[in-house]
């Protein structure tokens, strides 16, 4: 984030002001676009339940977790996770 900004700060302006400012524009930027997710969320939501598919929708999804969780659990006990690049040993 700091890369993107350099302009707003000013090398000649002492540490704590630059980070407030810093922090202030990193908490805003985030703000925004939670805000801006939020509402297609609840837009998206409103158009699937129009249309019915929310109960489609919220089965698949708990469909694939149910697989993910299985997937995990399997590598556990295995002792290896086989998601990452490099498996790692647990046990």
């Amino acid at each position: 984030m700091a890369a993107l900004l350099p302009h707003f700060i000013s090398s000649d302006r002492n540490i704590i002001s630059r980070v407030v400012l810093l922090l202030f524009l990193i908490l805003m930027v985030e703000f925004t676009s939670h805000l801006i997710f939020w509402s297609r969320g609840r837009a998206l939501k409103e158009l699937l339940t129009g249309l019915g598919l929310d109960h489609w929708l919220n089965r698949i999804s708990a469909c694939m977790i149910g697989d993910i969780a299985i997937w995990l659990l399997l590598s556990l006990k295995r002792g290896q996770i086989y998601f990452l690049k490099n498996s790692v040993s647990f046990l």
